[in-house]
């Protein structure tokens, strides 16, 4: 990958390890260099960026945490998901049981599937991230359409780590639908997809493999789906017999630092 690809995918992995200050109530709104503790929100590498809503359900609701940030130097609108942390969290990974996938903006929002280029009639899903998903994505929608209606011109990103690349995998077949055109990257990310309908639907809906074959051309990551994961991590593993979506990023290399090459 480019050095600016590079670059990208460690400032969203930094991103990502904000959202678990939601776990012991360290997140706020408002400027980065005062939403959080952590060194990536107070190093000054965040400059004009701020978190404009945080997403902390109460342990009943079984819904995910997370953030949706904005920056203004970049021109990027962020939907950030934090990993598990909580039972309910927990529960959401376990329960593998498979479920016919309808996105969510198709069900609610009334989406006329005739206008879209996705067919998914015999997909199945996780059941766990995706009714986790409902949860988050009735939340947030009107924050997000807001900043955009704002700020036209900015990128979408989503992204997240472990249990929250699962949700931002799906939340990005949701904003695709809806007329954006979504840059989803995850790290470490379980399964998604139970059966080869859906892996192939969610595929070519956002052009993984075209962005695969041009991935080395590339000076900066635009849009699609792109999941970096961990040799040696067994949680992208998860659930055995489920299928991944997306272009692959392996870092090829067990102890720190990571660097440019190491990523494959």
């Amino acid at each position: 990958v480019s050095n600016s690809v590079y670059e990208e995918l460690v400032d969203l992995a930094k991103i990502c390890s904000i959202s678990y200050c939601t776990s012991t109530n360290e997140l706020y709104p408002g400027d980065f260099v005062d939403a959080c503790p952590l060194k990536e929100c107070v190093n000054g590498n965040h400059k004009n960026s701020k978190i404009i809503k945080v997403f902390q359900p109460p342990e009943e609701q079984k819904g995910p945490s997370g953030f949706i940030g904005i920056n203004h130097e970049k021109k990027k609108i962020y939907i950030v998901f934090r990993g598990s942390e909580t039972n309910s969290d927990w529960l959401s990974n376990l329960d593998i049981k498979p479920t016919k996938y309808i996105p969510h903006v198709i069900q609610n929002y009334k989406v006329d599937k005739k206008n879209i280029e996705f067919n998914c009639e015999n997909c199945l899903v996780h059941r766990g991230f995706y009714k986790s998903l409902s949860f988050f994505f009735e939340d947030s929608y009107s924050d997000v359409q807001k900043i955009s209606q704002q700020y036209p011109n900015y990128q979408l990103v989503i992204t997240g780590h472990s249990l929250g690349g699962a949700l931002a995998t799906l939340m990005a077949v949701e904003y695709k639908l809806l007329g954006f055109n979504p840059l989803a990257v995850t790290f470490g990310s379980p399964k998604v997809a139970v059966n080869n309908a859906m892996s192939k639907a969610i595929d070519n809906f956002l052009k993984t493999l075209f962005n695969y074959n041009n991935l080395s051309n590339i000076g900066n990551l635009e849009s699609g789906l792109y999941r970096v994961i961990h040799k040696g991590d067994f949680v992208p593993l998860l659930p055995p017999s489920y299928k991944h979506v997306g272009t692959l990023l392996t870092i090829d290399k067990f102890l720190f630092p990571h660097e440019q090459k190491d990523l494959k």
